[in-house]
Parts: structure tokens; C-alpha cells; sequence
């Protein structure tokens, strides 16, 4: 079908979303970002988005340069068989063939990424979250043991929430689901994989039915938006984004045959196809709260996008009737057939909306019923145990303190935009503004781009009003997103092509010819360079720690994993009922020793901390960091400054100690002996997170013969855990000194190495 050339105001939204992309991508505005109220997670995006924006710039020189020098060595006629082959190789077999080979090939990425590039081990705690969640799924149960039996520390890990119900993840339990049967057979990256596959599979059926008369389209768009390293990384490293990419490619899919299967058009009953729009309409109501289950705000993304770019618009169901007949006639007016009048419409809108609510509800009230049970109210979501009412949408400070305001949200849309045009294909073509040129030009006039589009923009747009978005292996916010993006590059590549002008000759004049050049030429470039030097740059010391070998630990011995300073303290506030955010404003707005002098009067209920001790249902009503009061005016504890607000915080300095921990210090600061005390520990011990091998080995409540691994918290408090495993062979995992390799040691002779003295009890 050609789309009319008449404007609409649809067109004319395209046409604005797509000045604003290139806009964002085009002018530095994340420098905003430089800004010290942003924080470290400002910082760190600001540095990842000029690195990536300066590389993205010299590949797309050198892929120039190439192009040039190719047109001066290589006759016309070559190019254009090289260019002919490349397309004919993209076109060749059929549609069920392609989209198989495509699962496959997604599949086996994922596998290789996993078990070579990430050693088949998580990259962030978001990822090992879910896995310890997954641990306790895949044994039958639905949470880890309750609050109680965690106490001390040992086991605290960050987004997780140990309640009076039990210990999970505080992200929605979707993802866990789909981790937990690959834990249970023993192969941790078989939901992963098979996730990918699946992507990949359906990615190829849901291009085809849109562009059903654009074979190079369809296929290139599948083929960028299943193998988008961005989605691929992310679903190899065990993140939830991989799930959430299938859960919104599924509900799509099942979205268009509602429309396409009850439009009551000549077309769809030619195939035969009447009668049966409800059923998919209820496959896409269970699609959605599903989605709500793994990342909600995606969930309310592709919501969005299924009412108001699928079933809403009539133009997209004439569309693909029209497409669909031999030759593309349309209507002598130019304008799209429209099936059925107005009010038809909007009652078959209104069933397939009651269809998808009637589908939904199952999982929704299951969603419910998960989120009263272990966060006091349906509506309540881990997150907002774990950070309070700062974890939603809107402006203001995030849960850390730092300031996210119109201008913050600009620099981070801006920052998000400008490096998924590098990490979305790892082309060396600016492919993110490019797309939004061919907006700009015209490209939205077919409905079918305008639904594109819109799949690949809401999210953005929603992302606007959230605070969450940094930069880790790309930008991560956006890699469900991946297929939509690689559909919309595809059409706005071809778009761009075939208006360009036709000259023949040996000039070096853009032409439909010269520009194929330049996209297989960029392809070649992508896969031979730019992939594999981007894969050998994962490595960094984010991952580092959680690609440490297991220890060779006797079977079922209990070993403790040193860690650093302000990781004991958070293990053991939060373990007994501070929440996180809490502990994590005390950390960083305070001197390390003051928040370590409050953890010590915690311990007896003493202290502004233990207005928290013990308590649950944070969660329903946000967390009152008003609940903790300054000490009492002859109390020896120095003031603890709770009242959450953006760097920089003046007075203190960050210093380094042992081997990697951080602390906060006021230079006049007067430290006492079991502040010193804890610092000689870091800097003999060395610094592991015990959580990077929680999910590896035994978990309390899961009794088998497993290493258990925990948090070494010191000599004192460890002699609880001793006492109840008496029968488990106490080791400790450490370094001896800043530079060397991890061992393991002996209880005893680790904690004198560690702490100057051993407090083991007798056995």
C-alpha cells in the first residue's frame, strides 16, 4: 500500500515526536547532567553517554571513509551485486523458515553471551535479586524464610524484602517464575534462552503482519529488533528485561489478531477469520498483566500503545486489509477504506477492551493477592517497601536524594536516546536519528509506522516522569523496547532509500545504490569490529564480583564472605527493620563512625534508628523518615541527619579503605576504637559482597548439602549463625592483602587475621 501523501494530524504528531528525537539525540543536552544534586548515578550516566556518543561519531566516520575509498576501488557493478547478494541472503526462505532460524539464532546469542561473555553468572543486583527469589520458587516455595531468621545481617541483600511473610525480591515476581524452572533442572540459563527464542519466533510473525508487502522490511526490522545487543546483553546477564521484550511482542501480536479477527471487514471474513476477535482480545488482557508482573511501567506502556495505536484507529485495520490484496488498490478518493461506521467501531472497541479486562483478571487478582501478602496492600509494590512513595512517578528527589526535576528528566531522555543510536544495533549509523528524520519527512502517514512508532516513543515519554534510568551495558530502561526500535529503523532506512535520487554513475553522489553500500558496508562493520570490541568492554568492575569463582569449600560448609564496612552496617539495620532507603540516606548524609555509633545503641532499641526495630507495613503509606527523632539532648549519640536531600553533602569527604570500600568521614571527626576497628577489617580483609554467591549456594529455609555462604559480620555477631549450624565447617573467603587472590581460611585464623582475634565457640 502507498500511504496518502495528505497530512493529518497524526502525521503531524510523528512529524513533532521525530524533530524531538533528533533533537535529544543531536544536541548534547544530558550535559545537564553535570550537575553535583544528580549524584553518582548522574555522574556515571553523563560519562557513559560522552564515551558512547564520541565512539558512536568516529565509527561513523571511519564506516564513511570506507564507503568512499570502496567507491573509488571497487566498480559500480560489484557494489551493487554486493548489495543485491546481501538482500537477496536477507529475503531467501520462507516466512515460517525465517522466523524459526530467527528464534534460534536469538536463542543461541544469548547462550554464548551467557556462558562465555558473563560466565553464566549475573551482572547487577537487580539480576541476583531475582535468582535468590528464583532459588526458593524452584524448590516449591514461595518465598524465603521470615524476617526473623534473618536477622543478624547474614544474608541481607539489596531489592530484596524480608518480611513477616517471608524474603523476596521486591521486583514483581514475573521474572522469577521464569527463571525458577531452569534453577530447578540445574541449567540457570535456560529461561533466558528460551526467552529469546521465543522473541525471536514471534518478533518475525508480528513483522510479517505488519508490513506482509515489504518482505525487506519485515525481515530487517525482526532481525534488529531480536538480535538488538541491548536486548540481548540484558536477557543473558538474567535481567527481567528479556521477559518483558516477549511479554510486549506476545501482547502486540495477540492485539492485531483481535482487530485483524474481528473487524467485521470483507477481508477478514474472506479468511475466515470473523467471530473470533474476543479471544485474542483476552490473550492480550492476560498479555498486559503479565507484563505487570516483570516491569509495571511497561506494562502501562504497552496498554497504552494496544488501545490507542492498535484498536483504536480504524485507519490501521483498513490498512492491512488493503495490504493484504494482490496489487495495493485503494479507494479512487486516496483516502483508507474504513470497515464498518463509527459506532460499530466503538462497540467492537468496547469488547475487546471488556474481553481484555475479563483476560486480565485472573493474574491481576493473583498480582493482588502477591503484593497484600508480602507488602500489607494489593496495590503495594516492593519497591515502595524498599524506597517509599519516592519510587514512583514524578518530580522531585529520588530515593537516594538526588534531584530529578524537568530539567534532570531532559538530560536523562536526552542521555537514553543518544546511546541507544549506538547500543540498539551496535551500528556505526546514528540509526535512532535517522528514524527520526524519516518522522520528520513523512513516514508517519502509514498507520502501520505510526503504531511502530508509537511502541518504541510511549515508553520514552513515560520514562520522562520516572527517576530510574542510568546507563549499564546501555540504556537498560529501553531494552524491552528493543523490537519496536528495530521495526522503526528498518521502515525509516528503506523510507529514506527509496527517496533518495536516482543517478547512475561512478560519482560519490547519495543514491538508493550508494546507500545500500552504506548499510551493508555499516553491517559489516557492526559484526566484525564494533560487536566484539563492545563485548570484550563487559567486563568491568561492576561484574567483576560477580564472576568470582566458588571457593573449593567442603560440602555444606558455612563460609563467610568478607564484605566492607558500610555493607555490615545496612546488613544489619535492615535485617532488623530499618528500610533500606533509610539505612542507605544514613550512609551517605552522615559519617560512616555516626551511623556505625547509632548501630551499636540500635542493638538495645536505643536511638533515633529504633522507632524502626522490628516494625512491618512500611510499605502501604510510604516510609516516614519523620519516625526517627533526634536523640535526646544528653544522649551520647552524635546527631544522625535523616532528612533525605541532594548532594553535595557539606563536610563530608569520601575516602577510600582496603581493597574497594568507601566511607563517608568529617576530617575533625574524632574516630572511636570500634570504628577503627572496623576499618582495619576492610583493610585486611578484602572486599566481597557475599550476595554475588548467595544464589549459587545454600539459602536458609532450603536445607541441603550445598555451600552456604554469608556476610561475615564480625566476630560477635557471627557467633549466632554458629550456633545454629553447629554441624557445618566454618571457613571464611577472603584476601590476605590488597592485591591478592581470594582464599579461603580457616575460621579462626581468619578472624584474627581479620579483626585480631577469634571468636569461635567451642563445637
Amino acid at each position: 500500500m502507498t500511504p496518502s501523501r495528505q497530512s493529518d494530524p497524526a502525521t503531524n504528531l510523528c512529524r513533532l515526536a521525530g524533530a524531538a528525537v533528533m533533537a535529544l539525540t543531536l544536541l548534547p543536552l544530558y550535559r545537564y547532567l553535570n550537575d553535583p544534586a544528580t549524584g553518582t548515578i548522574g555522574a556515571a550516566t553523563l560519562r557513559a553517554t560522552e564515551a558512547q556518543v564520541g565512539f558512536l561519531w568516529r565509527a561513523g566516520a571511519m564506516l564513511l571513509v570506507g564507503v568512499a575509498l570502496a567507491t573509488l576501488a571497487v566498480t559500480d557493478d560489484r557494489l551493487g551485486r554486493w548489495v543485491q547478494g546481501a538482500g537477496d541472503l536477507l529475503l531467501r526462505g520462507s516466512r515460517r523458515t525465517f522466523a524459526a532460524a530467527l528464534g534460534v539464532l536469538a536463542a543461541g546469542a544469548v547462550a554464548l553471551q551467557n556462558l562465555l561473555v558473563f560466565q553464566g553468572r549475573p551482572n547487577l543486583l537487580d539480576a541476583a535479586a531475582q535468582l535468590i527469589h528464583a532459588r526458593y520458587l524452584a524448590r516449591g516455595r514461595l518465598a524465603g524464610p521470615e524476617a526473623e531468621l534473618l536477622e543478624g545481617g547474614f544474608w541481607h541483600f539489596p531489592n530484596t524484602v524480608a518480611g513477616p511473610s517471608g524474603w523476596v525480591s521486591h521486583f514483581p515476581p514475573g521474572h522469577s517464575l521464569v527463571l525458577a524452572p531452569g534453577l530447578a533442572v540445574g541449567v540457570a540459563w535456560l529461561g533466558p534462552v528460551v526467552v529469546a527464542g521465543l522473541t525471536g519466533w514471534l518478533m518475525a510473525h508480528l513483522a510479517f503482519r505488519l508490513f506482509p508487502e515489504r518482505p525487506l522490511v519485515a525481515r530487517g526490522g525482526a532481525l534488529l529488533g531480536a538480535l538488538s545487543l541491548l536486548l540481548l546483553l540484558q536477557t543473558a546477564a538474567y535481567m527481567n528485561h528479556g521477559t518483558a521484550a516477549l511479554l510486549g511482542v506476545a501482547t502486540v501480536v495477540a492485539a492485531l489478531g483481535a482487530r485483524d479477527r474481528g473487524g467485521g471487514d470483507r477481508a477478514a471474513r474472506d479468511r475466515g477469520l470473523r467471530g473470533s476477535g474476543w479471544a485474542w482480545a483476552a490473550v492480550t488482557g492476560a498479555g498486559v498483566t503479565a507484563l505487570l508482573m516483570v516491569r509495571p511501567l511497561a506494562a502501562v506502556a504497552v496498554c497504552l500503545v494496544v488501545v490507542l495505536l492498535v484498536w483504536l484507529p480504524r485507519s490501521l485495520l483498513a490498512a492491512n486489509a488493503e495490504s493484504g490484496k494482490a496489487g495495493g488498490s485503494r479507494p479512487a478518493s486516496g483516502k483508507p477504506r474504513l470497515a464498518g461506521g463509527t459506532a460499530s467501531h466503538l462497540r467492537r472497541l468496547a469488547g475487546w477492551c471488556g474481553a481484555a479486562v475479563l483476560g486480565g483478571l485472573p493474574l491481576l487478582l493473583l498480582h493482588g493477592w502477591y503484593n497484600a501478602h508480602f507488602f500489607g496492600h494489593p496495590l503495594t509494590f516492593g519497591y515502595h517497601w524498599s524506597f517509599g512513595e519516592a519510587a514512583g512517578l514524578g518530580f522531585g528527589l529520588d530515593p537516594w536524594g538526588n534531584r530529578f526535576g524537568p530539567l534532570q528528566s531532559l538530560a536523562y531522555t536526552s542521555a537514553d536516546l543518544s546511546t541507544l543510536n549506538l547500543n540498539l544495533v551496535e551500528s556505526p549509523l546514528p540509526v535512532i536519528t535517522l528514524a527520526g528524520f524519516a518522522l520528520v519527512l513523512g513516514m508517519g502517514r502509514d498507520p502501520r509506522v505510526r503504531l511502530v512508532a508509537g511502541w518504541a516513543l510511549l515508553p520514552v515519554a513515560l520514562g520522562a516522569f520516572y527517576w530510574h534510568h542510568g546507563n549499564f551495558m546501555g540504556p537498560r530502561m529501553l531494552a524491552e523496547f528493543a523490537p519496536a526500535w528495530g521495526l522503526l529503523v528498518a521502515a525509516a532506512l528503506a523510507y529514506l532509500v527509496e527517496r533518495l535520487p536516482r543517478r547512475d554513475g561512478r560519482g560519490l553522489a547519495m543514491n538508493p545504490r550508494r546507500a545500500g553500500q552504506l548499510l551493508v558496508l555499516g553491517a559489516a562493520l557492526a559484526a566484525l569490529v564494533l560487536v566484539p570490541y563492545r563485548m570484550s568492554g563487559m567486563g568491568g568492575d561492576i561484574s567483576a564480583g560477580y564472576r568470582v569463582a566458588e571457593p573449593a569449600a567442603p560440602p555444606g560448609a558455612l563460609v563467610f564472605v568478607t564484605g566492607s564496612w558500610g555493607g555490615r552496617i545496612t546488613a544489619e539495620l535492615v535485617s532488623h527493620g530499618v528500610p533500606q532507603v533509610v539505612a542507605e540516606i544514613a550512609l551517605r548524609q552522615n559519617s560512616t563512625c555516626t551511623v556505625e555509633a547509632h548501630r551499636r545503641h540500635f542493638r538495645q532499641g536505643e536511638g533515633p534508628l529504633a522507632a524502626y526495630r522490628d516494625r512491618s507495613g512500611w510499605g502501604e503509606g510510604g516510609i516516614p523518615l519523620e519516625a526517627a527523632r533526634d536523640p535526646a539532648p544528653d544522649s551520647p549519640l552524635p546527631p544522625l541527619d535523616l532528612v533525605r536531600r541532594p548532594p553535595p553533602y557539606t563536610g563530608l569527604q569520601v575516602g577510600h579503605v582496603g581493597q574497594g570500600s568507601q566511607i563517608r568521614y568529617v576530617p575533625e571527626e574524632e574516630l572511636s576504637g570500634a570504628c577503627v576497628r572496623q576499618i582495619e577489617a576492610d583493610e585486611r580483609g578484602g572486599i566481597i559482597d557475599a550476595g554475588h554467591l548467595y544464589w549459587l549456594g545454600g539459602l536458609p529455609g532450603i536445607e541441603d548439602h550445598r555451600v552456604i555462604y554469608v556476610r561475615d559480620m564480625g566476630p560477635e555477631l557471627n557467633r549466632r549463625l554458629l550456633e545454629r549450624y553447629p554441624d557445618r565447617e566454618a571457613r571464611v573467603f577472603l584476601r590476605r592483602d590488597r592485591g591478592a587472590p581470594l582464599e579461603l581460611l580457616d575460621y579462626d585464623e581468619a578472624m584474627r587475621l581479620m579483626w585480631g582475634e577469634a571468636r569461635r565457640i567451642s563445637r
